[in-house]
């Protein structure tokens, strides 16, 4: 039992040693070898750890401009140039893409939108949508009118070093704080029919229309999670969804009121109630003219067009 307790201690101090001792750090200029446990390559910083039991709870750091390479137990390696960062890992991606809401038609509009790399895992993006200039516009509602929305992303970067040298630029798991603006006008009509007379057992109906032209807005700040995969550094593929908080409002910019009177059977009564969750129109929040909960999401098709000639500093 003594020697199964000795083989079991032996066993998990080797397992302990190779677990904190296993990567290499090797350094500018003359090639300095760090014996370390490498934990995340940042944008400025490599931290690690080393067997030192102090340093395993209070990791260090190392400026990556100094790093020539980083060698993993495994063998992959990533290398840093001179004066770099790990945005050298991104030449060669295309870093402008121009993207498109392939379903928001089928609601009535139209979007597009370009996104630009600002830095490594950076982006800003800048849409348009044409309400009213989709495959599925309603004749009667005629909604009219447009959207726009300024985002920023953030990449999520990946700290698998076999992830890091397959990653664009542009992809990856993100955050996007966002604005998102609309106005619009569209077409409602609000009616109630009653039986006021009986006729040779029918019932005659009056018919009161009150067809309304609203003029509707909204603006909300947004935070969204998504993710973008890009492939073959030409197309991308982009699917979020975020909440935050904005204002909407509606007015009647225009009424007509008409009676309809008809004979029929049987009685009916039927209020049409208006409500507007913004389909189509970029944000998706109640028109009660006060702030409340807003939400906006789907999905982007891009097309890649621009290539990163020259990595860009953090």
């Amino acid at each position: 039992m003594k020697q199964v307790k000795i083989g079991f201690l032996f066993f998990f101090l080797l397992l302990t040693q190779s677990s904190w001792a296993q990567d290499l750090i090797i350094l500018h200029p003359n090639r300095d070898t760090l014996h370390v446990k490498v934990l995340q390559i940042a944008a400025r910083e490599v931290y690690y750890t080393t067997t030192d039991s102090q340093s395993r709870f209070d990791p260090k750091q190392i400026k990556t401009d100094l790093v020539a390479r980083i060698v993993y137990a495994n063998g992959t390696v990533i290398r840093l140039m001179e004066g770099q960062t790990i945005e050298a890992n991104f030449l060669g991606n295309r870093n402008f893409a121009i993207k498109i809401d392939p379903f928001i038609p089928l609601y009535g509009s139209t979007y597009l939108a370009i996104e630009s790399s600002l830095a490594a895992r950076r982006s800003m993006e800048i849409g348009i949508g044409v309400i009213g200039a989709g495959l599925a516009q309603d004749a009667y509602l005629n909604r009219k009118g447009a959207f726009a929305r300024f985002a920023y992303t953030f990449y999520l970067t990946t700290f698998r070093p076999k992830l890091i040298l397959k990653q664009h630029l542009l992809s990856g798991w993100y955050l996007r704080p966002s604005i998102i603006a609309n106005y619009f006008e569209l077409n409602e009509v609000f009616f109630n029919t009653s039986a006021y007379q009986y006729i040779n057992g029918q019932s005659k109906y009056t018919i009161r229309n009150m067809d309304k032209r609203f003029a509707r807005g909204s603006a909300g700040v947004l935070l969204s999670l998504g993710k973008q995969w890009v492939f073959k550094n030409r197309i991308s593929l982009d699917l979020s969804y975020g909440l935050g908080l904005g204002y909407g409002y509606q007015k009647v910019i225009n009424e007509t009121i008409s009676y309809t009177e008809y004979l029929g059977y049987g009685w009916q009564d039927k209020i049409v109630e208006v409500y507007d969750v913004g389909a189509g129109t970029g944000i998706h929040i109640n028109h009660n003219n006060k702030f409340a909960f807003a939400m906006e999401g789907g999905v982007r098709m891009g097309f890649l067009i621009h290539r990163n000639k020259k990595a860009k500093a953090f």
